[in-house]
């Protein structure tokens, strides 16, 4: 989250010095600026803490419940700056077809995979609600994008909610940076107490895409 918030504050800065400021002005700006993006944070990993129990709970969660979920949240109210909330899964290689095809059959039926990489494991953006605003993200791979990647295995690996440096978001490119704030989710049943069990049971990753000037927008 200090990426995060330091990547932020240097934004605003840019912003900022367009206009004629004293440094005092600017700095009480920052500090303001920097415990808000914090809270902010914290609220954001509350809702994705929120999102994957509904993951524990279930065997498998499916679109139509994915979508209800999300849509009994207010999302640009409880959430500034994020565009929705998402689930990335953790595909191998040689259940990518298998994959697909499932999720075709769960109310997607032109789903498909956009990537170019040459892992032997695919992180494949299988839900992203509100749908129609991220529609061009859904099917992504974020594992072929290294930036994307690290903060993903980092989730895996630790178990705890990650954050990606900054990145250009798929579905709103041109609207400047951003980010992906993610939370892994691991296969019922199976053990997760070191980094070896973790990274077996991986499953996938509830996420939120976050736009950073959206992020910051009134909170100075």
């Amino acid at each position: 989250s200090g990426v995060m918030v330091a990547t932020l504050c240097a934004l605003f800065w840019e912003g900022q010095r367009r206009h004629e400021i004293d440094l005092r002005r600017f700095t009480a700006l920052a500090e303001r600026l920097k415990g808000e993006i914090n809270r902010r944070l914290v609220v954001y990993r509350y809702g994705l803490y929120g999102t994957r129990s509904v993951f524990a709970a279930s065997k498998s969660v499916e679109r139509s419940e994915f979508k209800a979920l999300v849509e009994s949240r207010m999302i640009g109210v409880e959430f500034p700056g994020a565009l929705g909330i998402g689930y990335i899964a953790n595909v191998p290689r040689d259940l990518e077809q298998e994959f697909v095809a499932q999720t075709r059959a769960d109310g997607m039926p032109d789903f498909k995979i956009s990537s170019n990489s040459t892992f032997d494991r695919l992180m494949v953006i299988k839900y992203l609600e509100p749908s129609a605003r991220n529609r061009k993200a859904i099917g992504f791979d974020i594992g072929q994008e290294q930036t994307r990647r690290v903060a993903a295995e980092r989730a895996a690996l630790t178990g705890e909610a990650s954050i990606t440096n900054q990145v250009k978001l798929v579905q709103l490119e041109a609207e400047g940076p951003g980010f992906l704030f993610m939370l892994p989710v691991y296969k019922n049943g199976m053990p997760t107490y070191t980094e070896q069990e973790r990274l077996s049971a991986i499953e996938g990753w509830i996420y939120m895409p976050l736009l950073a000037r959206l992020v910051f927008e009134g909170a100075a």
